[in-house]
């Protein structure tokens, strides 16, 4: 216990000197590095680090996403396909429920001129779908009542070549 407050003692003077030494020379204390804030999280989501990528969808997404999903945390991989004129592409996603909503955001390579989004429940029923005539479509917020396993689906509409679709909740 007499070392404990030993120490104690020991590091208050050497912080009351450390700050006396730096104002005898007139040396301002080096400001604390900024502490960037904690990574937003949802439980049961994992939320991956962003990354800087040379990928041009990724970088299609990354700017997509800045401007539709830019309060929300990635909840998927970067899901890819190269689709052939009206072809489409399916994936399966698990997403939480109440209070939580998702943003679905889908990209196409410049030889696309649009780009479609659709979200169906497990057994099929559409509960939301893109409606713009360009190569980013996007569902900007669907808040599930409940948890469970829904479809999202993108389509190539108008061209061919490499679609990628995103999911992001808050």
């Amino acid at each position: 216990m007499k070392m404990k407050k030993m120490l104690q003692w020991f590091s208050a003077v050497a912080v009351v000197f450390a700050v006396g030494a730096c104002q005898q020379q007139n040396v301002e204390p080096a400001p604390a590095a900024p502490v960037a804030p904690p990574a937003p999280s949802i439980p049961g989501i994992a939320v991956p680090t962003p990354e800087v990528s040379s990928d041009p969808m990724a970088q299609k997404m990354a700017a997509a996403r800045a401007q539709h999903a830019a309060d929300k945390v990635e909840t998927s991989t970067l899901m890819k396909a190269t689709l052939e004129e009206g072809a489409s592409q399916a994936y399966q996603v698990t997403l939480p429920g109440a209070p939580y909503c998702q943003a679905f955001v889908a990209v196409g390579a410049e030889t696309l001129s649009n780009v479609d989004v659709k979200l169906a429940l497990a057994d099929g029923a559409l509960v939301a779908a893109d409606s713009t005539l360009d190569a980013t479509a996007v569902i900007s917020s669907y808040c599930p009542p409940n948890p469970g396993l829904y479809n999202v689906t993108v389509t190539a509409a108008a061209g061919a070549g490499e679609v990628a679709v995103q999911v992001f909740s808050k």
